[in-house]
């Protein structure tokens, strides 16, 4: 699937969408059309990194080539009709596969919560290979890799690539979070248990606090039961205050859950009931 475990800056969503979108539009054209098109030979004598791109979405399934060159494309023409579309169906791919090195990663440092706000990607790599690495794997995730995951994790909307001398992903899934709620068509105006919300999203987004992958990473993160990540807790409140959700907390709840606590906000901490609003989706 689109994920190669030595993923690197080359492989930007951006590029592998435009790929997508020109095989789906210009079906007939060969390898050497589609390149010449994409990465044209006066910019680019070697055109080296188109070939890179088209091995990425190969190997993802995202393209087919024939025994003439021909490039077509893999997925229905729905899922390239326009960005969104394809980061929906290419999160549905990749978080569907948790052997991922992407996958394994991502769990992990969305349970990792504020401790990855200060640390570099030096840090993060020592750091996953301590805790996810016990039997010494070869070939886990070095800096460029996570240098990498974070364009991708922004993209799939788990957080803020935030640009400095040590480049961060500020953990904050609201956008992923909008994107989940609108395809499932919840009733505008319908209120839920948070329970029952939480035994939802553990199966729609995997990646998240109660989903298997986030489960199966958690390396020393040690969050207390119905205690949300900081990843999960910030993208609620952003919804909430958007206006996509309201959440709700009754002091005669039986089943109380615990966000990552913010003295500063309307929601400091404890939820019981979330309400899914009328606000459209963020992009």
């Amino acid at each position: 699937m689109p994920f190669i475990d030595r993923l690197t800056n080359e492989y930007t969503p951006e590029r592998v969408y435009a790929l997508c979108k020109l095989v789906y539009s210009r079906p007939s054209l060969s390898k050497d059309e589609v390149k010449e098109l994409l990465q044209p030979a006066v910019v680019n004598k070697s055109q080296d990194l188109f070939d890179k791109i088209v091995v990425f979405a190969k190997r993802g399934e995202l393209i087919a080539e024939d025994v003439d060159g021909k490039i077509t494309l893999a997925l229905e023409g729905a899922d390239v009709q326009n960005l969104n579309a394809f980061r929906n169906t290419l999160a549905k791919l990749v978080f569907s596969r948790p052997e991922l090195r992407f996958c394994r990663f991502t769990g992990w440092y969305i349970g990792r919560g504020e401790h990855v706000l200060s640390e570099d990607s030096t840090t993060l790599k020592g750091q996953f290979d301590i805790e996810m690495n016990p039997l010494g794997e070869k070939n886990l995730y070095n800096e460029t890799n996570i240098d990498a995951w974070k364009h991708w994790a922004t993209f799939f909307g788990l957080g803020y690539h935030h640009p400095s001398k040590k480049p961060v992903l500020i953990p904050n899934a609201a956008r992923r979070l909008s994107r989940v709620i609108t395809s499932e068509r919840w009733n505008t105006g319908k209120t839920v248990s948070f329970g029952h919300f939480m035994q939802w999203l553990s199966q729609t987004c995997p990646e998240l606090d109660g989903g298997s992958l986030f489960n199966a990473n958690r390396g020393k993160a040690n969050l207390p039961e119905k205690s949300l990540s900081l990843a999960l807790s910030s993208g609620l409140r952003a919804l909430h205050d958007r206006g996509s959700i309201v959440l709700r907390y009754g002091a005669d709840s039986t089943d109380t859950w615990f966000l990552y606590p913010v003295n500063s906000h309307a929601i400091v901490e404890k939820v019981s009931e979330i309400q899914i609003g009328g606000a459209s989706q963020w992009t």
